[in-house]
Parts: C-alpha cells; structure tokens; sequence
C-alpha cells in the first residue's frame, strides 16, 4: 500500500485515515483548507454523530476501535448535565471519541469552562498536539444540551 502525498494529507477523511497510515502530514491540502479547518470539520462530524453507549460487548475489542463505534455515545439523554461528576463523564467520553477517530490530534484533553450564564449551554476547552505544529492546538466545543448539538470553535496555538 503506497502513502498519501503531502497536499493529500489536511483532507483526508476519517476512513481514509483508518484505511491507511499516513506518514506525513501538510499545513494546506489540495483545496487551500488548513489542517485546523479540517481537524475542526472532522470534530464536527464525530462528535455530532451519536452512537448507542454501550453498542460493543467488553469481549470485542477490537470492535470499540473500528467504524461500528463512530460517534459520541449518547450520554445526554441518560446523564443530569448539570452534576460536575456527569460533565466530566462527557469530558471523558469526548476525550475516548477523538482519540479514536481524529489521530491527527494528539493527547486530547478535554475540559469544562464555567460560563456566567447557566443555560443550556456548555463549554469546553480541547487541547491537542498536531504533528507538526510546536505546542498544543486549543479548540473549543460549545454543547448544547437540549438539542445535543456540539459546535466547533477554531481556538489558538499554545
């Protein structure tokens, strides 16, 4: 199996980059987009799209890693968001989706931001590595709670 050039790298989708390793990666693909815009249009996607939580039995292992499991478990429905303990499960569950399905990201790490109003909104802060880049990648995710919505916002560099 041959690798992926440079200016393919930045758009690659999430199967792509299951089907095949890439050993490189690029700033700007083919079309002009940035990695940061296409690491964010990929968060956007699996952590919009909700999966059944406890979908594979333990006994398959392998399974949790693969396609069948694209998603963000569907926690809300089943958790009080508004308990810090059921915020850090969804933390957490975030943490295992991006770590499974966008590899660009390196070492995510998910964290609840306190916001002044308390409405059915939530905040989080995600950092990450890219290959690449020096320092960690800063996103954020904004949450809405009564659609299960989650946005993406581009963040900074750190």
């Amino acid at each position: 199996m041959g690798g992926y050039s440079k200016s393919d790298v930045a758009g690659l989708t999430v199967l792509d980059w299951l089907l095949q390793p890439v050993e490189t990666t690029a700033i700007v693909d083919s079309n002009g987009n940035s990695l940061e815009d296409s690491i964010c249009g990929n968060l956007d996607l699996v952590l919009n799209t909700h999966r059944q939580a406890e979908l594979v039995p333990p006994e398959f292992e392998q399974c949790a890693s693969s396609v069948l499991n694209y998603g963000i478990p569907e926690l809300t429905s089943q958790i009080d968001l508004s308990l810090p303990a059921e915020q850090h499960k969804l933390c957490q569950a975030i943490e295992e989706t991006i770590r499974l399905f966008e590899p660009r990201l390196r070492k995510p790490k998910v964290s609840r931001i306190e916001r002044k109003d308390k409405g059915m909104r939530l905040r989080f802060r995600l950092e990450g590595e890219v290959e690449g880049f020096s320092g960690r990648e800063i996103f954020e995710l904004d949450f809405e709670s009564n659609t299960s919505k989650m946005s993406i916002l581009a963040g900074e560099q750190r």
